[in-house]
């Protein structure tokens, strides 16, 4: 019943389904699921042995066919005998082009007869009423091969015009699917999967959710931003977005189950190591195909705006939960020599952090400020910066990746998961809602970051080697996703030992990916970022933020300092304070001249300002004065030639017609300020001149009364 109201619930001549044709597939399915016993899953395998049996004991083989010009065929023998071939195999069997009639034979050696048009013309409605009929796993592994089947339709019509007309041109057919697979994603997001996620069904319920989403493609439209908005115009998108982001998110949480349950068998010696890591490695790549739609689907504006738009998506958390879900994925201690699965972790947490990104940078709602105003809604989001935070110390902080080979680093690209980070870093930094939590725990990144040596300092920040090593070594790309082949992977990974036979698992693909080239600035975004936090942190809003606040990075960063690189017992603190502090002032100026050499599109001027600022407040509160250093002359030397290179500097500068444009402009915007300030003071000059006229006028008011 409740698969009918859902496809029924349309009205109008829009509606692709006809009443009679549902609620004979619907008693149809029905009668074959109440045949089953109570304690026995049914089988379309066991099913099909039975007719063979019955088949022999009339005689003989026969061949089992739909009859022509009616609405009865066989969709689970179909599904169980042809979703293991490819297109190529499918097409190489059909016998007449025009009546699309395909024969094969199966193990047992009886002749199959399928008419592929009506086959697929009945298909996704046949898969609606199985997907409603129940959701246990031997179950799960059908719709699985149904929707293979559904793939494999759609390829097969690219090369039959016949068949193209029915699949992919036939509107009834596009409404059918797109419910189908609102549907499927519904059932699956509501799956009860508790206790269960550490054995099979985690693959295939992964499996299940990407090549579902992948049937868009298939049957709507190769390109996203298409797809983007024929769902829009669609009555349920609004289920579809809920159910999308939440089986997305429960296929992560159940592959972070499974992942400890492999990581447990490894332990006790259960199993191999490579089929272990074979295993994780199909869950995990189904994940991130599922990641990639909804990324590709959010960059379509409207789609994106809707999604905001979405209560429980939004200002409920769901976006959130799918995106702390990704970013809080821990890879166990035994995979951590895997290539391929740190790859792979790495390009889905970069996937689900553009999403994010591409939230944030809506111009039609401000999603922090949505959630800000939710209490859990923000508590998620806190949670969020906080994982975000700890990738940002790791792109701060971490050594570059030793490369040995570019081409076999194309076969596990890592993704721009770093540099995704600190630009959300940067986002959160200069929201007042998250100003404070990011300033507090990145302030002590930042100081470590500013104490290393010059050397080091400008090699990673300044376009040297490792500023280099470091943009090669988080190599974007784009999950190239074959679902016919996934799913095969998928159903070879969760292959087990049943009725006393041993099912023999295939070898899984290597995935393919879409490179995406390095921009020539790669090695240049790290620095144009560290100036952005910087830059935020020191910025003081008026407008937004408490007077109190005013000062509030300068004294948190210099705690940290003092708390960390000028420590003597600080690994990064170097003979005395004085010194350690001149090299920290040193290398953000190093820092300041270098982006100067940037183009706008990099840095902008407003944040070169900020930082030029930051540096000489910096300098003036931490290095050593000429009266701090008077007794201590080698201190004084230190000193001395800290100040001849700021000079030095400050004069090369002088070259720089990007600088003195931003001294003119700073120039300008003091006089501007002085003049308001100069305003404001006569403005209230005026006022208590006024006010003081006012008090002279009532007390003479008042001496008149009282004669």
């Amino acid at each position: 019943m409740l698969v009918r109201n859902w496809l029924l619930s349309k009205e109008g001549e829009d509606n692709p389904y006809d009443i009679l044709e549902v609620d004979q597939v619907l008693e149809s399915h029905s009668k074959r699921f109440r045949r089953r016993e109570s304690d026995q899953e049914f089988s379309p395998a066991l099913e099909q042995s039975n007719r063979r049996k019955k088949a022999k004991q009339t005689g003989g083989f026969r061949e089992e066919m739909a009859p022509r010009g009616t609405n009865v065929i066989d969709e689970f023998v179909a599904v169980e005998e042809l979703h293991a071939l490819s297109p190529k195999d499918m097409s190489s069997l059909l016998q007449e082009e025009e009546s699309l009639v395909l024969k094969l034979s199966s193990a047992k050696g009886v002749i199959l007869t399928v008419d592929v048009e009506k086959l697929a013309s009945c298909l996704p409605l046949h898969l609606m009423a199985c997907v409603a009929s129940s959701s246990n796993e031997p179950r799960l592994r059908y719709w699985l091969r149904s929707v293979r089947l559904l793939h494999t339709l759609s390829s097969l019509a690219h090369g039959y015009p016949k068949l193209a007309q029915v699949l992919l041109q036939d509107v009834k057919i596009r409404m059918q699917i797109l419910d189908l697979v609102t549907y499927m994603l519904v059932v699956l997001a509501n799956m009860e999967q508790e206790g269960r996620g550490g054995g099979f069904i985690a693959v295939l319920h992964a499996a299940s959710v990407a090549c579902s989403l992948y049937l868009l493609m298939a049957f709507i439209s190769h390109d996203w931003l298409d797809i983007a908005h024929v769902l829009l115009d669609h009555p349920k998108v609004d289920v579809f977005m809920d159910a999308a982001f939440d089986v997305v998110k429960r296929d992560i949480v159940l592959l972070q189950v499974k992942l400890r349950s492999l990581s447990i068998k490894l332990s006790a010696k259960k199993t191999t190591f490579e089929s272990a890591e074979r295993v994780a490695q199909v869950t995990a790549l189904q994940c991130e195909a599922s990641l990639q739609v909804l990324q590709h689907l959010c960059v379509a504006p409207n789609f994106r705006d809707q999604v905001l738009g979405h209560k429980e998506l939004c200002k409920n958390g769901g976006i959130l939960k799918l995106v702390l879900a990704v970013l809080k994925l821990q890879l166990p201690p035994v995979f951590s020599n895997s290539k391929s699965l740190k790859a792979t972790f790495s390009r889905s947490k970069a996937k689900a952090l553009v999403m994010m990104l591409t939230f944030c940078e809506s111009e039609q709602c401000s999603f922090l400020d949505e959630v800000a105003a939710e209490p859990n809604a923000m508590q998620l989001a806190e949670q969020v910066a906080h994982e975000v935070l700890l990738l940002v110390k790791g792109a701060l902080l971490e050594d570059p990746r030793l490369i040995e080979d570019e081409e076999e680093e194309k076969k596990n690209p890592m993704g721009f998961m770093h540099i995704t980070s600190l630009r959300l870093a940067d986002i959160f930094s200069d929201d007042s809602n998250f100003r404070n939590l990011v300033m507090d725990q990145i302030a002590p990144d930042l100081a470590s970051v500013l104490a290393v040596h010059p050397t080091k300092f400008q090699e990673r920040w300044c376009g040297g080697p490792v500023a280099r090593e470091l943009a090669v070594g988080e190599q974007d790309a784009s999950l190239i996703f074959d679902p016919f082949e996934a799913a095969g992977d998928a159903m070879a990974a969760a292959a087990k030992v049943g009725a006393g036979v041993c099912v023999q698992e295939e070898p899984c693909n290597p995935p393919d990916f879409q490179i995406i080239p390095l921009a020539a600035t790669a090695h240049q975004t790290r620095a144009a970022l560290l100036v952005k936090l910087f830059a935020n942190f020191f910025c003081f809003n008026a407008e937004v933020c408490p007077a109190d606040e005013k000062d509030r990075f300068m004294h948190t960063f210099l705690r940290y300092l003092r708390e960390g690189p000028l420590n003597p017992s600080h690994p990064l603190f170097f003979l005395s304070y004085e010194r350690t502090a001149v090299r920290i002032c040193e290398n953000l100026h190093t820092l300041y001249d270098y982006v100067l050499t940037l183009t706008s599109d990099t840095v902008v001027d407003d944040d070169l300002v900020l930082v030029s600022d930051f540096a000489e407040a910096l300098h003036h509160q931490m290095c050593p004065s000429s009266v701090s250093v008077a007794d201590a002359p080698l201190m004084s030397f230190v000193r001395d030639g800290h100040e001849q290179k700021l000079l030095q500097w400050k004069n090369e500068r002088e070259q720089s017609e990007r600088w003195n444009r931003l001294e003119q402009s700073r120039q300008s915007g003091n006089d501007e300020m002085a003049g308001a300030e100069v305003a404001v003071q006569a403005s209230n000059e005026s006022k208590k001149t006024e006010m003081d006229e006012l008090v002279k006028d009532n007390k003479r008011v008042g001496l008149s009364l009282g004669e």
